[in-house]
């Protein structure tokens, strides 16, 4: 839990700023159009990496995994969103997460559409 003490809000501001653009900053957006390898771009990442990559189902999680193997790379299982959003993980053994298709996620969070999205680069 994150708790701000009460002060000025400027310095509420600053605060929470500071935090985002810090979490930001280690971000790497992969921006492709459908099928151009996204998610094997993440596969790369995570062999190398260790991250977990969180995935919209089930069969995609084992359909990336199995993608993994056959590029020859070891991966740790990848996660679904609910999974994620439930933080059913272990987080003592997990140095991150790769999120693929953020658009799908994103409007997995909402019953509503969701038009629009900002980004820093």
């Amino acid at each position: 839990m994150f708790i701000i003490p009460l002060k000025p809000l400027f310095w509420v501001c600053a605060v929470i700023s500071r935090f985002s653009s810090q979490i930001l900053i280690k971000m790497e957006k992969i921006i492709m159009q459908r099928g151009y390898g996204k998610t094997t771009q993440l596969i790369k990442k995570s062999a190398k990496s260790g991250d977990y990559i969180v995935c919209h189902r089930l069969d995609e999680a084992n359909r990336i995994q199995f993608e993994a193997k056959e590029m020859g790379l070891d991966i740790p299982l990848p996660i679904t969103y609910v999974e994620f959003i439930e933080k059913r993980y272990s987080g003592r053994n997990i140095s991150g997460f790769l999120i693929d298709n953020l658009e799908m996620f994103l409007q997995y969070l909402s019953n509503v559409p969701v038009n629009a999205i900002t980004m820093c680069p």
